[in-house]
């Protein structure tokens, strides 16, 4: 992942306009935040299991980076 990336906030995500006459209503923020918020949640439960195995007390980028792949290799199956 780039280094000095920022972070979005949702809202402000339906200001930007990928496509100028398309608009994302708050609905479909909220359930693109469920979404982001689940998958989130499974990678970073994924991270801290390879820290735990790891040793280590403290997730790092490339336990993250790994547990994203685990995730994605397991949404395939």
């Amino acid at each position: 992942m780039p280094k000095n990336k920022t972070l979005v906030p949702l809202a402000q995500l339906r200001k930007v306009a990928w496509e100028k006459e398309f608009r994302i209503s708050k609905p479909a923020t909220e359930e693109l935040r469920a979404e982001l918020e689940a998958y989130a949640s499974k990678v970073i439960k994924e991270a801290i299991k390879i820290a735990k195995v790891s040793g280590k007390k403290t997730v790092q980028e490339k336990d993250v980076d790994l547990a994203i792949k685990l995730v994605k290799n397991e949404a395939r199956q």
